[in-house]
């Protein structure tokens, strides 16, 4: 008998992986045939077996590239950047600071644990809760942070492949590019609502638990 995948685990990395690759597939292909000799457009749309392999190349270069994007939000994007802003500093200095108090009590040092330790402290409800959660809010930032960091060089790539090889003229492919960029402009900011939004939720079922 099949295992199935749990459908919120599916859920959480289509959107935050696959999704936001797709551009950053479809960026590259552009690149690619920008520079190749051949007219590999002309070539993935000839027939259905050049549908299929474009559809696969979109799938699976898509796919890692999203994982590559996702290190990059974890790494900058998160922990560099919106962590700095007040908004979400409030929320963890406060937890902290709780935390510390707690465990002291405890005799255990801080410095060493995540959120996941007051997860005993949850009954199923709240564990329930946490997975609403993060498929609510963090995978949505997960999801406009990395589709922000795909969609720069999309918008620095397309206006030329549009140009060269689908004769658009340029100031519809500029104004393309502007269109584009100002989408990326939007994700990174709903990213950043949407993470400030799950750490205000987080934190308070934590607080709550270990008052």
């Amino acid at each position: 008998m099949s295992i199935g995948i749990p459908s919120q685990f599916e859920f959480q990395h289509l959107l935050a992986h696959t999704f936001p690759g797709f551009f950053s597939a479809i960026t590259l292909f552009m690149l690619i045939d920008y520079w190749s000799p051949l007219d590999l457009t002309s070539l993935a749309i000839s027939d259905l077996n050049g549908l299929v392999s474009f559809a696969g190349f979109i799938l699976l270069i898509g796919s890692i590239l999203g994982i590559i994007a996702d290190g990059i939000y974890h790494s900058i994007i998160e922990d560099d950047i919106f962590d700095r802003f007040e908004g979400v500093r409030e929320y963890k200095v406060d937890l902290k600071s709780e935390c510390f108090e707690y465990c002291r009590d405890k005799e255990i040092y801080e410095g060493y644990l995540s959120y996941y330790y007051f997860f005993k402290q949850f009954d199923g409800d709240k564990l329930t809760l946490n997975q609403t959660l993060v498929k609510s809010y963090y995978c949505y930032a997960r999801f406009y942070s990395n589709t922000f960091l795909t969609l720069v060089p999309f918008t620095l790539v397309a206006p030329y492949y549009l140009f060269d090889n689908l004769q658009i003229s340029w100031g519809r492919c500029m104004f393309i590019a502007l269109l584009s960029f100002a989408f990326a402009c939007f994700c990174l900011k709903s990213g950043y609502v949407a993470y400030k939004t799950y750490n205000r939720a987080l934190y308070s079922a934590i607080l709550g638990s270990i008052k």
